[in-house]
This record gives C-alpha cells, sequence and structure tokens, in this order.
C-alpha cells in the first residue's frame, strides 16, 4: 500500500497545473501524504490545500506576458546555456533529495520537466522508487521540433506505469511508443467544481460584466489559442449561424500561443466583427466563471484532441459542449446526452450543431443537467483517486515481480 508520493507538475498554470491541484487534493483526502513540486510561480500557491507543496522548478509560463517564440535571429549564448543546464542539473539534485528525504515510494510525473529527465528518473528508480507517468497528451501539441518523440521515448524506458485518460489515447499511445511503451491504464480526467463552486456570478451578472445583451445566444470558445484548436474553423460556423439566430455572440477567451491577427481579419471577413467579444490573455481561476456562466453552449471545434478540461469546465457549469469527433472527445461527450458531436472542419454541421441548441432551450437545459450529473460520479476526484491509488500499487507489484530478474 502506497502512504507517500510525490507529483510533480512543472507548469504551475494551466489546465494540468488545475488537474494535478485536484489530484494532490484528492490523494491527500485519502489519508496519502502528497508532496508536489512544481513552479516557482505556482498559481495555486495561496489556495487553501491538504497537500504539500515545494515550489522549486523554473518559471515556464508568465501570464502577464506576451506568448514566447523562438528567436532564430539571436540563438542561445554558449553561457546562457551553460547556465540552463547547470540549473537543470540542481533542480534534478534537489528533486532525488526531496523524494528520498520525505520517503516517498512513487514519483508521479505529470508533465515533463526536460529533455533530461530520464537522468533523475534512472536514478531515483536505482534507489527503489516506482515512476508514474500521466500522459495528458501523446506528443506536445502542435508538435515540431524533431527531438520531441526521441525525448519522450528516452523518458518512457524508465518509467514503471504510464495513466492515459481515453481508449482512443491509449491506442495512440501504444502505436507511438510501441517498442517501448509501460503498462498503461484508463483514468478519466477529474471535474472541475471547484471553478463553480468558487463562483459568484450568475448567467445575468456574467453578461453585464462581458458587455452582452442578456438575451443574447452566447457560444463561448475557451481555453488556449492554438492552430490545432479550429478557431477559424468556428468563426466561419458563426458566421453560417448568424443567418439563422440573429441574436448569436460569439465569446473567445484565452491566451494566444500563436499570431491573433489572422483570426481578427476571419472575424471581420466573416462579418461577424459587430457580434464576438474577444477576451486575449490568461484568466486566472476567480476569473473563468463569468466566461461560462455566460455561455448557452461551450463548443470545442479541435482539429486534434487527446482530451479536454475545458469540456469539464463546461459540465460543472452545466452547459452542453458541441465537440469534435478527435482524439478521447467522443468518449467525454456523450452524443445527444451531453451535447453533439461533428466531424472537424465540418463548418456546416458544426453550424446546425449550435442553431439546435441555441433554438432549443429545453435541450440545452437537459444535457447540461446529465452532464453535470456525469460529472459529479463518473468524474468524481474520489474516484480519481482510487483509480490512481491503484495504478500506484500495480507500479510497486510490477517493480517487486522483476525483482529476481534482476539478481
Amino acid at each position: 500500500m502506497v502512504e507517500r508520493v510525490v507529483v510533480i507538475e512543472p507548469m504551475g498554470f494551466g489546465g494540468i497545473c488545475h488537474y494535478t491541484y485536484n489530484l494532490c487534493e484528492a490523494l491527500a483526502s485519502r489519508g496519502i501524504w502528497t508532496l508536489l513540486i512544481t513552479a516557482k510561480n505556482y498559481e495555486f500557491a495561496a489556495r487553501p490545500r491538504r497537500f504539500h507543496l515545494y515550489p522549486i522548478l523554473s518559471e515556464w509560463f508568465r501570464p502577464e506576458l506576451p506568448s514566447d517564440r523562438p528567436d532564430s535571429a539571436n540563438p542561445e549564448s554558449l553561457l546562457k546555456k551553460v547556465r540552463r543546464r547547470l540549473n537543470s542539473a540542481r533542480v534534478m539534485l534537489r528533486i532525488v533529495a526531496v523524494v528520498v528525504r520525505t520517503g516517498a515510494s512513487v514519483v508521479h510525473l505529470q508533465w515533463p520537466i526536460g529533455p533530461h529527465d530520464w537522468i533523475y528518473v534512472t536514478v531515483l528508480r536505482g534507489l527503489g522508487r516506482r515512476i508514474v507517468y500521466t500522459a495528458h497528451d501523446i506528443l506536445p501539441h502542435d508538435h515540431t521540433h524533431p527531438g520531441d518523440v526521441p525525448q519522450l521515448r528516452r523518458l518512457l524506458k524508465h518509467v514503471d506505469r504510464t495513466i492515459l485518460h481515453s481508449e482512443e489515447n491509449e491506442r495512440t499511445f501504444r502505436q507511438t511508443f510501441s517498442e517501448i511503451s509501460p503498462p498503461s491504464n484508463l483514468v478519466p480526467h477529474g471535474h472541475y467544481f471547484f471553478f463553480s463552486e468558487d463562483a459568484n456570478h450568475t448567467a445575468q451578472t456574467a453578461r453585464a460584466a462581458l458587455g452582452i445583451p442578456q438575451d443574447a445566444h452566447v457560444v463561448l470558445f475557451f481555453g488556449t489559442i492554438r492552430p490545432y484548436k479550429g478557431l477559424a474553423d468556428l468563426i466561419n460556423a458563426v458566421a453560417r449561424v448568424r443567418s439563422r439566430v440573429a441574436d448569436v455572440r460569439l465569446l473567445v477567451a484565452g491566451y494566444p500561443f500563436e499570431e491573433f491577427g489572422p483570426y481578427e481579419r476571419a472575424i471581420a471577413s466573416a462579418g461577424i466583427r459587430d457580434c464576438t467579444a474577444v477576451h486575449l490573455g490568461y484568466h486566472p481561476a476567480a476569473e473563468v466563471a463569468k466566461f461560462f456562466r455566460a455561455a448557452d453552449i461551450v463548443v470545442l471545434p479541435y482539429r486534434s484532441a487527446s482530451q479536454s478540461g475545458v469540456a469539464q469546465l463546461a459540465f460543472a457549469f452545466a452547459t452542453p459542449v458541441i465537440a469534435t469527433r478527435v482524439g478521447g472527445l467522443p468518449e467525454i461527450v456523450e452524443e445527444g446526452h451531453t451535447g453533439l458531436l461533428v466531424d472537424p472542419g465540418d463548418d456546416q454541421a458544426l453550424a446546425d450543431a449550435m442553431v439546435r441548441l441555441l433554438e432549443d432551450p429545453q435541450l440545452r437545459q437537459s444535457m447540461g443537467t446529465r452532464a453535470s450529473e456525469i460529472a459529479a460520479s463518473r468524474y468524481s476526484w474520489d474516484r480519481i483517486a482510487e483509480m490512481t491509488l491503484n495504478v500506484y500499487d500495480l507500479a510497486m507489484e510490477r517493480h517487486s515481480l522483476q525483482l529476481p530478474l534482476h539478481e
């Protein structure tokens, strides 16, 4: 029975950070001593918690700044590269030291820290610790770096067990890392009720705060803005919807990891500038509720996906979801029960689905209620913690079974 766990989440902000906070809380509530190693600018540092916090990792993301983009004209200097690698070595030593000092038997990685994770992971395994890795995404979003797959392969060779969030993700994971992938378990993404439980907004106050008419039909696109998210498809679809639903409003809220100018031009070209509200930037937990309270439906027009924390956010606010049939989304959004599904890139099908829900308030309400009920049961964090602890135990059993082979 695993009693002490160290969880590593290097982002400190965003969806995986939110997932990890809830997981650590759920583990701690079950009596598991839990330590979270995360970024120095951890978003929830002041939030009440039952787990322990060790924020020592470099800041990956600073929400007050524009998204960082590589500058090929100014490559990293040798001195800066040496300093970065020395700091990486110091951090790895501190991780090993704290795991040994706390007596944790399992180290649970929520995301790689860097290209040399395999080094400290190898040391920890040599010291008898078991390594569990949650593949929130099979590969980094929009990965273009040729080192992405080799880097993960090096890490996975030293992982005892992997957690994936959907059956489709598991199939893709096996195909991508067939020759070295460790045993895996399916553990779904937990709910995000803690966003709605903290919320003071009603639909009326949220719309007033955002300057949206009370009688409008509001379509929400929420989250990071990247090419694979399909925002351009949604813009085209909303233009189609407007000819059928006169008071439709598109609400876009998220942090752009690409230039937003092309989307601005697409909005103008589609003739929906006057019915589109854009709120660019990172929206901290206290601000999330107003966007979801203001929305009638949440749309995930993704061209690709592993799973979606945004869908869980929508469910927490009892809001139906329209999503594309990609990745694990069809396993989250139940067609006709918690939302609707369309093929990726099909503007007409997306528009038809939006019109169907916007024109039928009773259907929206029933779907939202069903989504909230499913989130509270199937995606409860108590259930997620139980499944995760089972993975930890399997990792420990695998180790004990393999010990004779190494003698």
